[in-house]
């Protein structure tokens, strides 16, 4: 009786120690998962930095070329109005040299 109550104990010892073991096995695969995930993630993170990097550079690019546009166009009509200005102005110093000597 006792060398069958040693063997059961042996054989609930044998299994404690399977299902220890199994469950290091277990939990070392759930770290090794998280780790891999973790690192992923990072990775994720900073391809996601990196584009939004480039995405907001492309949109300052972006917005600088429209303002020189906007302030070139600004600037094309200024010079317009003053070449106009400055026609009239000779055009009126003509008719007033004109009437002069024509009396």
């Amino acid at each position: 009786m006792i060398e069958e109550a040693m063997k059961k104990v042996e054989a609930a010892e044998k299994a404690a120690n399977e299902m220890l073991q199994k469950a290091r096995s277990d939990a070392d695969q759930i770290r090794k998962s998280s780790e891999a995930e973790c690192e992923q993630i990072l990775k994720d993170a900073e391809a996601d930095i990196k584009k939004n990097e480039a995405d907001a550079m492309l949109s300052l690019e972006q917005e600088r070329l429209d303002a020189a546009k906007a302030a070139e166009e600004e600037a094309e009509k200024k010079s317009a109005a003053l070449v106009e200005d400055i026609k009239k102005k000779e055009n009126d110093a003509i008719a007033g040299v004109l009437k002069e000597i024509t009396g």
